[in-house]
């Protein structure tokens, strides 16, 4: 089996490759972007996402990447924290702290990000997804509480 992985944060390509060996996993990292993943199109079974979509410099990009390398029937799959369209305070919230110092401490979270509606509006066949709250203390699970996962269809 073969994973291959896009990992801005270097601190976490020595946790991936160990996981990786664990399991017996061949694991490849490319050096490249979500907004510009060096594999040819139509490539790949799956892409994998999770609790990254908040980070990425161009999320529309990155959804129109993932969709490119994808082959034909292959699926997305997604497991993202999102705005809160129910509670004006967290969402408020949401929208205010990438201004902030926050950006710096978690690798340029945004999370007031609708990426559910954006997913939808990248032309995949079929996209299912649920939402839920998070449990979980603290101020950051407080701030990220809403999620999303489910699937996409090329």
């Amino acid at each position: 089996m073969e994973w291959i992985g896009i990992e801005p944060n270097q601190a976490m390509h020595e946790f991936l490759f160990e996981k990786a060996n664990e399991y017996n996993i061949n694991a490849r990292l490319l050096e490249c972007t979500s907004e510009n993943i060096s594999l040819p199109d139509n490539s790949v079974d799956y892409v994998i996402s999770t609790e990254v979509l908040c980070s990425v410099v161009d999320l529309k990009q990155s959804l129109k990447e993932i969709f490119r390398v994808l082959m034909p029937n292959g699926k997305f799959l997604f497991l993202e924290h999102v705005i809160d369209k129910n509670n004006f305070g967290r969402r408020l919230v949401q929208k205010t702290v990438p201004f902030t110092p926050w950006k710096w401490y978690s690798d340029g979270c945004n999370p007031g990000r609708d990426i559910g509606s954006h997913i939808n509006q990248i032309g995949f066949a079929k996209v299912e997804y649920s939402n839920y709250m998070q449990e979980g203390k603290g101020i950051i699970n407080l701030i990220n509480k809403p999620h999303i996962y489910g699937y996409a269809i090329k």
